[in-house]
């Protein structure tokens, strides 16, 4: 499998290049914003070659898939023509910036036949695998309320040099919008429930990039829950807790304690054999997407969305 980077910053870098080689892609154009960071991708990847503009990759017969690392408001877009262009995508999170781009993608990559995948990674860590096979077996009874949270210093400290961050028209959101898409898809995830209305607040920031998001939420099955995703912690802080009629579930990035009658006890973590980007490269190899699909990601950002409208008119807002 031949792939194109569109985008080479902290995350595709860090995460996408080598998760990629080692599920056995190849990587064969690379596109940023910023040139040196494209040279410098091209570098580590010993492989391909950079390209000046974005589009003349989705026309190059040496590439199969394309993976979207860009910022927030580009990441539909560019989905768009690769998926029209019959390329496979794997789009990093968030899926887009609203509803609507989310499912114009979705429309064309069912048109067209395409994989079309996003990049929620919280659902392979091995701790949030443990959380749903432990409540599918019932060992926390009928979950009736969710408490999640992501906090870390923010975009100046994971990637100084990304401002687009900062930036409204290119981030599309804030801390919510950044982080929040993370628990969605995790509660999505291990509950196997969908998220019905929101009432949320926001705080710190600038106008349109809040630093803190604070949701209360219902969900189909009847679960009551608070989401908090933030930028202003000093140590990144992940946690999801489950309360059930028979127990309570905690599971941190790096262990699940399941709290019942008998005492406490750690939930057996398994290496996950995925990651996304492993999972993306087999969804392509048999033509089929798997979850986190663009179905997942669209989820995620209806939820903030209707997150965004709630705190700007005060109010409870149905998820669309």
């Amino acid at each position: 499998m031949r792939v194109a980077l569109l985008g080479c910053g902290a995350i595709a870098r860090r995460s996408h290049l080598p998760a990629l080689q080692a599920a056995g892609a190849t990587l064969t154009a690379f596109w940023s914003r910023t040139a040196v960071s494209a040279e410098a991708a091209c570098l580590e990847a010993g492989t391909g070659q950079v390209v000046q503009d974005w589009r003349d990759v989705l026309v190059r017969d040496d590439v199969d898939a394309v993976v979207v690392c860009t910022p927030n408001s580009l990441h539909a877009p560019q989905a768009l023509a690769a998926v029209e262009a019959g390329k496979h995508v794997l789009v990093e999170k968030p899926f887009a910036v609203d509803v609507a781009a989310a499912d114009a993608v979705l429309a064309a990559a069912s048109a067209s036949g395409v994989v079309v995948m996003t990049a929620h990674n919280a659902r392979f860590s091995p701790s949030v695998v443990a959380a749903r096979h432990a409540v599918h077996q019932g060992d926390v009874g009928s979950v009736t309320a969710v408490r999640a949270v992501f906090c870390h210093a923010g975009p100046r400290a994971w990637a100084p040099e990304a401002t687009w961050f900062l930036d409204p028209d290119l981030a599309g959101g804030g801390a919510l919008l950044d982080l929040g898409v993370h628990l969605v898809d995790a509660v999505r995830f291990v509950l196997d429930d969908d998220f019905t209305s929101v009432a949320a607040t926001l705080a710190g920031g600038t106008p349109g990039v809040e630093e803190d998001g604070l949701l209360l939420f219902d969900t189909r099955k009847g679960v009551v829950g608070s989401l908090h995703a933030g930028w202003r912690a000093p140590a990144a802080d992940f946690g999801l807790t489950f309360v059930g009629d028979r127990g309570r579930l905690v599971v941190t990035g790096s262990e699940a304690l399941l709290h019942g009658p008998d005492g406490e006890r750690a939930l057996e973590l398994a290496p996950s054999p995925l990651t996304v980007q492993s999972a993306f490269v087999e969804a392509v190899a048999t033509g089929r997407a798997v979850p986190p699909d663009g179905h997942d990601g669209r989820s995620a950002v209806a939820v903030v969305e209707a997150a965004y409208l709630s705190a700007r008119e005060a109010r409870t807002v149905q998820v669309g």
